[in-house]
């Protein structure tokens, strides 16, 4: 918001107006001995209009709440995905409908590293049991929080336009729009990081102490949600190192990077114990995953070359005037002094120059003085006719004279506005780091440890948005275009063919995010081909254990059916599956039951080598019929039966 100028009080009569000040500056006449003194002369329209800061405000708005617009569509068309929801999902479900002390001790036994989400996800199901809305509800939410934290980076880098295409562009990457529709942190993770970013930006830019004071406070708690999250600081240390920042910011951002690192600590320390059991599934990043890294790092690059190469568009900043003036002189040329008035302090000491297009103005009072130094008046308070004040000490005046002007030719030039500073952080000093650093540390970290998940650091998307939108806004500005393709025509057909194209690209992928087979699983069809299969009195196995998640969410159908190898319920236990009993006794209850119904991973997934899943497999196969698979998304609900038939029984 622009400040509007009030009236500025009248200078001192010897004093000129400051040059750039942007403010007129009107002085009050001497009066005469005897008279009453006149009142300052206030300029019309000394109050800027309100006009131009409203229309600054609505294009500021309208250039943020377009892209959380299209993001909040997005999120919103198919939230309920065909009524389908996979298994981590599902986690997130069964957790946060448990009692606060469960929560808890979970969270001190594996999964620390959500507790945070958990607790805020309790809330929301405290509130509004929506189902799978209230579930996704908060992720769409928060990727239309992060498009407007995008088109808010890029409107302080490059303007309302970089921020309409770079918000917007945020907000229809595939990956965003994967994660926008799902029911874990990542989404929230990254709204969190987007806006540290921009509060990097302005305390980078002069901001005080309680802009780091946030700063730090939005990169905790993106930590908390998920610890991850602080690779951003090591983007940012990058950034520093690219940028103009004084040292005096440098320095706050240190410091806010510490406090960060010491509020994260406890989470870390607890985690670190955890890790085996929450990250043991995973293996080191294959050639696929490298190639889509070098892919988006090479995209990245190549913008960030192009903005280096490509001009930045003439937005030149118009010259401050007062409201009410007309255009000013051109920088060099003599400004128009006015009528009658010979220092262009409105005065009117009739001693100066008239201006040739105007007639001189009559003098009735006194014949006019000759032309000479008078060293015992200020100009700026003469008066025809009477005495001025005595000289006060100082410099004394140039004598005028015929030819001279009565006033100095700098001091009465249109002040010529100064470029525009140079900013703190270049575009590409921000946005590549934060595509290219976090995914590559923790790919480099994963060849010894394997950490690495692409949704992990799903905040880079924001640097990749950015650089898009930004050259995006280069390519788009009407000089440029002009130069490449100067028919108008011509220039109309190949942008309609570029977004042609692009949608063309991005339906497909759109149509896919919003359907059960983007995910691993789906548990609500297990749960469906359990509920139809099963009969009073059958028996379930789970294997491996862990694929006992898809039934945790919905507890009648579990309930409904006898869960063989189960020791311990999962809220009973503090875990996220429950425990169960040792192969000896998992084996006597499978050769108790008539009929048991398995539910396994698709044909082709590796065997868990673990003693008791090993029982299960050598008991079922011993003892016990196999019928017809029933093949779901991502599972696989089989029957075994040891007499009768295979159907369900009545």
């Amino acid at each position: 918001m622009l400040p509007s100028p009030g009236p500025a009080p009248p200078p001192e009569p010897s004093s000129p107006p400051a040059p750039g000040s942007g403010t007129a500056h009107v002085t009050a006449e001497a009066a005469p001995a005897g008279a009453p003194a006149r009142a300052p002369v206030s300029s019309p329209g000394a109050t800027a209009p309100r006009g131009p800061a409203r229309d600054l405000r609505v294009r500021t708005a309208a250039a943020l709440a377009f892209p959380a617009a299209v993001a909040l569509l997005l999120g919103l068309w198919g939230i309920r995905r065909e009524n389908s929801m996979w298994r981590d999902e599902s986690v997130t479900y069964q957790v946060a409908h448990r009692e606060l002390p469960e929560i808890w001790r979970l969270l001190g036994e594996v999964d620390a590293v959500h507790g945070l989400y958990y607790l805020l996800m309790k809330a929301v199901f405290t509130v509004w049991d929506g189902g799978l809305v209230a579930l996704r509800l908060p992720s769409v939410l928060a990727t239309a929080l992060a498009a407007a934290g995008v088109a808010a980076i890029a409107l302080r880098l490059a303007g309302a336009r970089a921020a309409v295409f770079s918000g917007t562009a945020f907000a229809l990457v595939p990956m965003v729009q994967h994660y926008a529709q799902e029911g874990r942190s990542y989404a929230l993770v990254c709204a969190a990081v987007v806006w540290a970013c921009h509060l990097l930006l302005r305390g980078l830019e002069g901001g005080g102490a309680r802009v780091w004071a946030a700063y730090a406070g939005t990169v905790l708690a993106a930590a908390w949600l998920h610890e991850f999250a602080v690779l951003v600081l090591a983007a940012h240390g990058v950034t520093l190192l690219r940028s103009a920042a004084p040292p005096a910011a440098r320095r706050a951002w240190l410091l806010a990077s510490l406090a960060v690192v010491a509020g994260v600590l406890p989470l870390a320390v607890v985690s670190a114990g955890q890790a085996e059991r929450q990250l043991g599934w995973l293996g080191r990043p294959g050639l696929g995953a490298w190639l889509l890294f070098l892919a988006l790092s090479a995209v990245g690059w190549a913008c960030a070359r192009a903005l280096s190469v490509m001009p930045a568009g003439g937005r030149a900043q118009p010259v401050r005037r007062e409201p009410g003036q007309g255009p000013g002189p051109r920088p060099g040329s003599m400004p128009d002094p006015g009528p009658g008035s010979g220092s262009g302090s409105g005065s009117g000491s009739g001693q100066g120059l008239p201006h040739p297009a105007r007639p001189a103005p009559e003098r009735s009072e006194q014949p006019a003085r000759p032309m000479k130094p008078e060293p015992d008046r200020p100009q700026d308070s003469e008066q025809p006719g009477q005495p001025g004040p005595p000289e006060r000490p100082g410099k004394p005046r140039r004598p005028r004279g015929p030819g001279r002007p009565p006033f100095p030719l700098r001091q009465a030039r249109a002040p010529i506005p100064p470029p525009p500073p140079r900013p703190a952080v270049g575009p590409a000093a921000l946005a590549l780091p934060l595509l290219v650093v976090p995914a590559g540390l923790l790919m480099t970290v994963s060849l010894i440890k394997p950490w690495y998940v692409d949704r992990y650091v799903l905040y880079g998307m924001a640097g990749l948005a950015l650089l898009l939108g930004l050259c995006l806004d280069r390519a788009a500005d009407p000089a440029v275009l002009g130069r490449l393709l100067p028919r108008r025509p011509v220039r109309i057909t190949v942008v309609c063919g570029c977004a042609a194209g692009l949608a063309a690209a991005l339906l497909p992928w759109s149509l896919l995010i919003r359907s059960p087979e983007s995910r691993k699983d789906d548990a609500v069809a297990v749960a469906e081909a359990v509920r139809e299969s099963a009969a009073p009195g059958d028996a379930v196995l789970f294997m491996p254990s862990r694929r006992r998640e898809w039934l945790l969410s919905f507890p009648g159908i579990h309930a409904d059916v006898e869960d063989l190898a189960l020791r311990r319920s999962p809220a009973d236990s503090a875990t996220l599956q429950g425990t169960e009993v040792p192969a000896d006794e998992i084996r006597r209850r499978i050769l108790a039951a008539d009929r048991v119904i398995a539910l396994t991973d698709p044909e082709g997934q590796p065997l868990d080598a673990f003693r008791a899943e090993a029982v299960k497999r050598e008991t079922l196969n011993a003892h016990f019929r196999r019928c017809g698979p029933v093949r779901v998304h991502g599972a696989q609900v089989v029957v075994y039966v040891r007499s009768g038939a295979c159907g369900s029984r009545d």
